[in-house]
């Protein structure tokens, strides 16, 4: 298994701000992005149903 090796600042950040920073956690940033994209989606998809 690889080894990470963590600076000082990364050992003293709180868990939400380090899960963040390794990716292991989406950021609201990119949850909204999400959400946005969806409803996008859904409203094409709903259009074309309507439409023909």
């Amino acid at each position: 298994m690889k080894e990470i090796i963590l600076t000082s600042r990364q050992r003293m950040l709180p868990p939400d701000i380090f899960a963040y920073e390794f990716g292991q956690i989406p950021t609201p940033e990119k949850i909204e992005n999400t959400k946005i994209a969806t409803y996008i989606l859904i409203g094409v998809f709903a259009t074309i149903t309507v439409v023909y």
